[in-house]
């Protein structure tokens, strides 16, 4: 009885977890069966509604008001693809974590362990993608001056506030 409990209570957690991750993959647009990123125009100009405004695409109006210099615009550039890069891996990366357990559970010998051990790995990768691309972007903002810096400072004041908003609702 007591290992049933288990068994049941750990495939409740393997199923929620699923669910989060593909609510993540449909919230960001994603659907196991695209994975094509080439096919998304660049976002460097419109900010969608609910980005984090730290490592996202600026608008062109910010871009314009920070008057980037030829090497900080590289540097923005350069974070701007590292993130895309991000995104096409992590999607990748989602695309194999759905097949695997699709393939698990289609097998007549599914093992949660193996697929929270997928899981797991799946986390470690896509976190060390994220602290690449959060390095690029502090070679950006390393290259800022000081007014630069603040003119996009309050661009995230505003883009929090607007989030603490939309959360307040």
């Amino acid at each position: 009885m007591l290992n049933s409990v288990k068994v049941l209570s750990l495939l409740a957690m393997l199923f929620l977890s699923t669910q989060l991750v593909l609510a993540q993959a449909v919230k960001d647009g994603d659907t196991p069966a695209k994975t094509n990123a080439s096919t998304k125009p660049a976002q460097t100009e419109i900010v969608p509604k609910g980005v984090d405004p730290v490592g996202g695409p600026l608008p062109k109006k910010v871009v314009d008001q920070l008057g980037l210099t030829p090497e900080q615009k590289t540097q923005l550039d350069g974070a701007l693809n590292a993130r895309r890069e991000l995104q096409t891996a992590n999607r990748t990366t989602r695309d194999a974590a759905y097949k695997a357990l699709t393939d698990q559970l289609a097998s007549d010998k599914f093992d949660p362990r193996i697929v929270i051990q997928q899981r797991q790995q799946a986390r470690t990768a896509m976190d060390a993608r994220t602290d690449a691309v959060q390095q690029a972007w502090l070679v950006f903002w390393d290259g800022l001056s000081q007014t630069q810096r603040n003119t996009l400072i309050q661009y995230m004041r505003e883009q929090h506030a607007a989030h603490a908003k939309s959360r307040s609702k």
